[in-house]
């Protein structure tokens, strides 16, 4: 492979940077940075780190604008409400509103939009917004996330779906109760991403950190 390389960049009469021999090392070698400095070695030069840096960036957007690979986003991790008193209140409410934000991010995910009822009034109704749902949520001792099937805008207010939050009992039992529609036992009943994270969190008195990813929530 090296002397192929030395072969072509000699026919061409080529003579390079030291960035573009890094980014056409990288290009020879389909990504792999190893074999691209084993290349750039066999030549007798050695690059520096930055070099790299700016060839590997250089290879991704080339990539990006060839064959349409999208460019990685760094997810951000979300920020909890942890109000509680000391580090076993606070880890209870990492876990309740950890799984409450997965189910939202599950009925989303359905196509359904959110609403939130605080136990005294609905304080956001029919949004597809997860900060918006997530700032409504936990204000109170517990909320009813409602599920829309229709259309943002449309008039009828009535929910067509519900899941009831209870806090401040052992965390992982956050989910109180949820309406009786059928579809619900696909999107947080057994063996969905929602049941997985609530055993997760009945075994190991935990769960894994939520972050955001092109605008939704994810575990990583």
């Amino acid at each position: 492979m090296y002397d192929t390389l030395e072969t072509r960049l000699t026919a061409a009469g080529y003579r390079t940077t030291k960035l573009q021999l890094a980014f056409d090392a990288l290009e020879f070698a389909n990504g792999n940075v190893g074999n691209a400095k084993a290349i750039i070695a066999k030549r007798g030069e050695r690059i520096h780190a930055r070099t790299w840096y700016k060839a590997i960036e250089a290879r991704l957007a080339h990539l990006t604008a060839e064959r349409g690979y999208a460019k990685q986003e760094t997810p951000k991790r979300i920020a909890l409400k942890l109000t509680g008193s000391g580090p076993a209140e606070k880890a209870r409410q990492r876990i309740e509103q950890t799984i409450a934000l997965v189910t939202a991010q599950a009925l989303l995910d359905a196509g359904y939009s959110l609403g939130v009822n605080d136990g005294e009034e609905t304080t956001i109704a029919k949004s597809r917004d997860i900060d918006a749902i997530q700032a409504a949520l936990f204000t109170t001792d517990a909320d009813y996330l409602f599920a829309y099937e229709g259309r943002i805008g449309q008039q009828n207010d009535a929910p067509d779906a519900w899941v009831r939050f209870v806090y401040g009992n052992d965390g992982w039992d956050v989910i109180c109760d949820y309406s009786s529609a059928k579809v619900l036992d696909t999107i947080i009943g057994d063996d969905t991403v929602v049941q997985k994270l609530i055993d997760h969190a009945t075994e190991y008195g935990t769960v894994p950190d939520l972050h955001y990813r092109s605008g939704k929530i994810v575990t990583v």
